[in-house]
């Protein structure tokens, strides 16, 4: 079929034929049924690799000795002999080295290059072209049929070894690459039109495809043909003298081919320079939006690989996310818009990432045409939004927390809308985005002012319809409180009532992990003010009775790892306050099996002493232990007011006084625990939004934490000196006979060695 082809048309035409013929349907029928056999595992040669002879080994030996298959045409008896001939048939008679070479040159010389009808959508709309051919498919389009074909060949084990040598010995003739360049350029005049630009471009395209191939091919060095063919070929073309109006094929393919071997050149300075100079339409002449598509598209590759190169574009910062711009205001597709509003907040993450800030003039270039394309970005441009809200986080983190105030007038109102329930233009797709933005304002914020405090209402709204945005929206109310303080609290009490009461109970364990947050952040700062906040709102009664089901063996009862951060958090409110759930305390409830059940102060405190043992030893368990154990030693007397709780304790001083020991003689007097962290479950991607800001405002808090103030140590000798005098010693001296002596004996050499 490709012979019949060449013999009806002659040499290699200056351009392929612009429709497609019944011969050349035929034709792209032969390409994909060569591909699909060239890739497909049941040929190969290798027999180890073959999937045919691994199907056959599968299957059991019927009674007469046949092996039989399933096919797509019922069952069939097939043999080793079989298969091998088949191989034989098609890697040794069939594709033959001459054949292989034969198929492969008219695939990249005919079939791959530029019709005149692609030519003429170029020219009419380069934008459009460019989105076309990203589009390409082998079902309807002959040149993706030779692509197909060209890349299956170079690729299976036969034809390697025989195509890229081919196609690096195409490569190898840099006068005529050159020559092809001036072409274009101007700088000389062609015999045969531009037959020799477009050959180059089609060779160009599938050096492309093939790189990794062709980079493993002896005698082909990628850094060598890239420092001595392509940039001179692309320095010439861009300094061309050619002002007409000339499609610019090579530069565009060219541009392309970086984008292509981005990856494995070492000279990316040189690389970055020439893109850039494109992208700034330097010079101006013929740099087309398809050329420009292209450069974006090879910077973002480069990018993507390569992260030494902020010295690079810093100082061109401005001039680039300006020209960016440009392009995407000379763009009306959505995908070619958004290519580079992505390259802009790509540009910002390398800054971040190496750690410097840009300047004013930067910033400004990066927001300021933002509004106007949020306001334009509805329907199905709506998505354009996303690429909006990741700049506006970039420019947050790259100005840094001093600066990043004068974001608040343009980013505040968008998050507003876009979370708004009631707003018709909302669009459920861009929430999370939304939200990482708020988060990483938030913790880049460095005082609590008016601006914030409307938005707050917007969690509650959002937990209403559904708990789906759960973790990131407990992450922005620990922010808040976190930045906010007795502000915050004052301003949103009832509205961070109510959002508890959405959450607490509703959840799996994951989400109480980080409902967990919230607590923390609340009663650590404030635990008599949090914990009335969690009593009036019913929320700590939700969570007593899902202590009490625990410790009654319910099976309806939450996983114990949740009841650990329970019982935290109701040991931070009694800290605070002993007598918070006097009122509350018993909880009763009823059995399966129909008897009243109840949960007072006695079964509370001996959940406490029963659990501890089970914590875990990290740094989580760390902090609960302490903070368990600050509690009850808090409750023994003497105590300012009698509480429910210390009668029970005194029962149970002997699992106090082991755990005491436990933890003193496992833990130095001076240790702190750290803050509590929700860890990372391999399930879910972590939310590294303005973490650094974040760390640095949780360690302020927490040095101010009891678990940072309060020792242990000094706890425990003051209550045990206390006890004996409060109670008298004949009773303090019952008390201790009800504990090991050896358990007394280590307690007091470790107290004695610490002095």
């Amino acid at each position: 079929a490709v012979s019949s082809q060449i013999a009806a048309n002659g040499q290699v035409s200056e351009v392929a034929p612009t429709a497609l013929t019944a011969p050349e349907c035929f034709l792209m029928c032969a390409m994909r049924f060569l591909a699909n056999i060239v890739s497909c595992s049941h040929y190969m040669p290798d027999e180890e690799a073959n999937e045919a002879i691994a199907a056959m080994r599968s299957e059991t030996i019927s009674s007469s000795g046949d092996r039989r298959v399933i096919t797509s045409r019922g069952d069939t008896i097939i043999d080793r002999v079989a298969i091998q001939t088949i191989v034989q048939t098609v890697w040794f008679d069939f594709f033959t080295e001459d054949r292989l070479r034969q198929l492969a040159d008219v695939s990249i010389k005919h079939f791959m290059i530029l019709s005149a009808e692609r030519l003429d959508e170029w020219e009419a709309d380069p934008e459009s072209f460019v989105i076309t051919e990203s589009q390409r498919n082998v079902d309807d389009d002959l040149a993706a049929c030779a692509q197909n074909l060209y890349l299956s060949l170079v690729e299976s084990k036969a034809g390697k070894p025989i195509i890229a040598p081919l196609v690096v010995t195409m490569l190898g003739d840099i006068g005529s690459q050159l020559n092809a360049a001036k072409i274009e350029a101007g700088e000389v005049t062609a015999d045969a039109g531009n037959r020799n630009v477009l050959l180059w471009n089609s060779i160009y395209t599938a050096a492309g495809l093939s790189v990794n191939v062709l980079i493993e091919c002896e005698g082909f060095e990628i850094d060598t043909w890239f420092e001595k063919t392509l940039v001179p070929c692309l320095a010439s073309i861009l300094q061309g003298r050619n002002k007409v109006n000339v499609l610019p094929v090579l530069r565009h393919r060219l541009v392309w081919l970086i984008c292509c071997i981005a990856h494995c050149i070492s000279d990316t300075k040189t690389a970055l320079q020439v893109l850039v100079s494109i992208i700034n339409n330097e010079p101006s002449s013929l740099n087309d939006v398809a050329v420009r598509l292209g450069a974006v598209e090879a910077l973002t590759s480069i990018l993507n690989v390569h992260y030494d190169l902020i010295d690079e574009f810093y100082h061109l910062l401005e001039i680039i996310i300006s020209s960016l711009y440009r392009l995407v205001n000379d763009c009306t597709e959505i995908n070619t818009r958004a290519q580079s509003l992505s390259c802009i907040s790509l540009l910002l993450f390398h800054v971040v990432a190496s750690g410097r800030k840009v300047d004013y003039a930067t910033a400004n270039a990066a927001v300021q045409p933002l509004p106007a394309l949020w306001e334009v970005a509805t329907d199905q441009n709506i998505l354009l939004r996303r690429d909006v809200l990741s700049i506006l986080s970039g420019v947050g983190l790259a100005v840094g927390r001093t600066q990043v105030g004068h974001l608040y007038p343009i980013v505040l109102p968008m998050i507003n809308s876009s979370l708004d329930p009631s707003c018709q233009d909302r669009d459920v797709c861009l929430v999370e985005d939304v939200l990482a933005l708020w988060l990483n304002l938030l913790r880049l914020a460095t005082s609590y002012e008016l601006h914030w405090e409307s938005l707050f209402s917007r969690v509650k709204d959002i937990l209403e319809q559904d708990l789906e945005h759960l973790k990131i929206l407990m992450l922005i109310t620990e922010g808040y409180i976190l930045l906010g303080g007795a502000s915050f609290l004052n301003a949103h009490y009832s509205t961070l009532q109510n959002t508890l009461i959405l959450v607490v109970g509703q959840t799996k364990p994951r989400g109480a992990a980080y409902t967990a947050l919230v607590f923390e952040a609340l009663l650590r700062t404030f635990p008599v003010e949090g914990g009335t906040l969690l009593l009036r709102g019913g929320i700590m009664r939700t969570m007593l009775s899902s202590c009490a089901l625990n410790y009654q063996n319910n099976s309806a009862c939450e996983p114990e790892r949740v009841i650990v951060l329970y019982l935290t958090a109701i040991a931070r409110s009694l800290l605070g306050n002993p007598a918070l759930l006097d009122e509350t305390l018993p909880i009763t409830s009823t059995s399966n099996e129909g008897v009243t059940l109840s949960y007072g102060p006695r079964e509370l405190i001996h959940m406490y002493i029963v659990m501890f043992k089970g914590i875990e030893s990290n740094s989580n368990g760390a902090l609960h232990k302490k903070l368990w154990l600050l509690l009850m030693l808090s409750l023994l007397p003497p105590t300012p007011s009698p509480t429910v709780y210390s009668t029970h304790l005194l029962q149970m001083m002997d699992q106090l006084l082991e755990i005491c020991l436990s933890v003193l003689a496992h833990q130095p007097a001076s240790s702190n625990p750290e803050p509590y962290d929700v860890g990372f479950d391999s399930e879910e991607e972590t939310i590294e939004t303005g973490k650094d800001a974040y760390r640095a405002m949780l360690d302020v808090e927490a040095k101010k934490d009891i678990t940072n103030t309060a020792d242990v140590q000094s706890a425990f000798q003051l209550k045990m000196a206390g006890l004996a005098s409060t109670l008298g010693n004949d009773v303090y001296q019952h008390i201790l006979s009800t504990v090991e002596p050896v358990i007394l004996q280590q307690l007091e050499r470790i107290v004695n060695q610490t002095s």
